[in-house]
């Protein structure tokens, strides 16, 4: 599993380890990316999940004020339901329920019902080359039990999609310079973008449709 992590030293402070409820705040589409892998160069497409840790609160300094708001962690994936993949299984355990054929066929499974579910998130710390990450270990449902006073999320709620009929420069906009150039490589955001070029495709899963989903599961 790929995970976008936080980085120790700096102005970083990592997020606690153990069990914390979170949500999804951000569903981002990266669009088909070049990734190297034991020396062989890819094209796969990307997607990015952030959640954050809304019992647990980080105070900083940023521009001469104290601010406070609670941790974050990120993780990336290849977008691929197939069921040897990362992604499929990492939803999955999310919403305690497998995938049937048609949740992943046209009118089914809506990544954009991820933005906003709950969850509890398992983060450990891990080193690697003399640096610490906070890594995402599991995700499982959040029971309603836990939902009884959760905390109203702090960050805004973004969905970005590279689908042509569901992108939105406003949300693009919006998005951290560093995000708005990954996204730009892409040959899928290019072509939204009006620049013709002779960018690989993506083998991975098709965009997300529209579709009714299970009360009892987050999503």
């Amino acid at each position: 599993m790929e995970l976008a992590t936080a980085q120790s030293g700096g102005d970083f402070t990592l997020p606690p380890p153990g069990m914390h409820r979170a949500i999804c705040y951000r569903f981002l589409d990266l669009g088909t990316q070049e990734v190297e892998w034991k020396g062989e160069t890819k094209h796969q497409r990307k997607v990015s999940l952030a959640f954050e840790l809304v019992d647990e609160i980080d105070e900083f300094e940023w521009e001469g004020n104290q601010v406070k708001r609670p941790f974050s962690v990120h993780a990336r994936f290849t977008w691929s339901m197939h069921e040897k993949g990362n992604l499929r299984p990492f939803l999955e355990s999310w919403r305690g329920k497998g995938f049937s054929d048609s949740d992943l066929e046209p009118g089914g499974f809506d990544a954009k019902n991820l933005v906003g579910a709950p969850c509890y998130l398992n983060v450990i710390h891990n080193e690697s080359n003399g640096r610490t990450y906070a890594n995402i270990k599991a995700i499982t449902p959040l029971p309603k039990t836990a939902k009884e006073g959760m905390p109203m999320p702090h960050n805004e709620q973004v969905y970005c999609s590279l689908q042509e009929d569901r992108f939105s420069w406003d949300v693009f906009n919006a998005l951290h310079e560093k995000t708005q150039a990954t996204i730009q490589r892409s040959p899928e955001y290019r072509k939204i973008a009006g620049v013709v070029d002779d960018a690989p495709q993506t083998n991975g899963a098709p965009p997300p449709s529209d579709g009714d989903m299970d009360d009892e599961i987050p999503f």
